[in-house]
Protein backbone atom coordinates (compact mmCIF):
# COMPACT_ATOMS: atom_id res chain seq x y z
CA UNK A 1 0.00 0.00 0.00
CA UNK A 2 1.60 3.00 -1.01
CA UNK A 3 1.54 6.26 1.87
CA UNK A 4 0.18 9.58 1.38
CA UNK A 5 2.08 12.47 2.10
CA UNK A 6 0.48 14.19 4.62
CA UNK A 7 0.08 18.31 3.49
CA UNK A 8 -1.59 21.47 5.62
CA UNK A 9 -3.20 24.17 4.24
CA UNK A 10 -4.50 27.03 6.36
CA UNK A 11 -8.55 27.20 6.23
CA UNK A 12 -8.78 31.01 4.82
CA UNK A 13 -9.91 33.68 7.28
CA UNK A 14 -9.29 31.51 10.15
CA UNK A 15 -6.64 30.08 12.75
CA UNK A 16 -6.90 26.18 11.66
CA UNK A 17 -4.85 24.47 9.32
CA UNK A 18 -6.10 21.19 6.89
CA UNK A 19 -4.53 18.36 6.12
CA UNK A 20 -5.23 16.24 3.14
CA UNK A 21 -5.62 13.46 5.12
CA UNK A 22 -8.59 14.84 7.18
CA UNK A 23 -6.79 16.09 10.02
CA UNK A 24 -7.61 19.59 11.84
CA UNK A 25 -5.08 21.49 14.07
CA UNK A 26 -5.91 24.91 15.61
CA UNK A 27 -2.91 27.33 15.64
CA UNK A 28 -4.10 29.05 18.75
CA UNK A 29 -4.42 26.12 20.99
CA UNK A 30 -1.50 24.70 19.19
CA UNK A 31 -3.13 21.17 19.37
CA UNK A 32 -5.03 19.17 16.69
CA UNK A 33 -8.69 18.83 17.11
CA UNK A 34 -10.68 15.63 18.29
CA UNK A 35 -13.24 14.79 15.36
CA UNK A 36 -16.20 13.24 15.71
CA UNK A 37 -18.84 11.50 14.00
CA UNK A 38 -21.94 12.92 12.91
CA UNK A 39 -25.80 10.98 13.01
CA UNK A 40 -24.91 10.17 9.35
CA UNK A 41 -21.82 9.15 9.66
CA UNK A 42 -19.51 11.87 8.84
CA UNK A 43 -16.38 12.95 10.73
CA UNK A 44 -17.39 16.76 12.15
CA UNK A 45 -14.86 19.13 14.47
CA UNK A 46 -16.51 21.96 16.34
CA UNK A 47 -14.70 25.25 14.85
CA UNK A 48 -14.95 29.08 16.44
CA UNK A 49 -15.55 31.54 13.28
CA UNK A 50 -16.13 35.11 14.10
CA UNK A 51 -16.55 34.13 17.97
CA UNK A 52 -19.17 31.56 17.25
CA UNK A 53 -19.14 27.88 17.59
CA UNK A 54 -20.06 26.03 14.56
CA UNK A 55 -19.40 22.39 13.13
CA UNK A 56 -17.85 21.49 10.22
CA UNK A 57 -17.93 18.37 7.97
CA UNK A 58 -13.63 17.20 7.89
CA UNK A 59 -14.01 16.43 4.06
CA UNK A 60 -15.67 19.47 3.28
CA UNK A 61 -12.82 21.05 5.06
CA UNK A 62 -10.34 19.13 2.85
CA UNK A 63 -12.56 20.18 -0.44
CA UNK A 64 -12.11 23.26 0.28
CA UNK A 65 -7.95 23.26 0.71
CA UNK A 66 -7.87 21.47 -2.33
CA UNK A 67 -9.96 23.93 -4.42
CA UNK A 68 -7.74 26.92 -3.27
Amino acid sequence: MLEEKEIWKSLPNTQYLVSNLGKVFSKKSNKELVSTESNKGYLCVCLYLDGDKSTRAVHRLVMNISIV
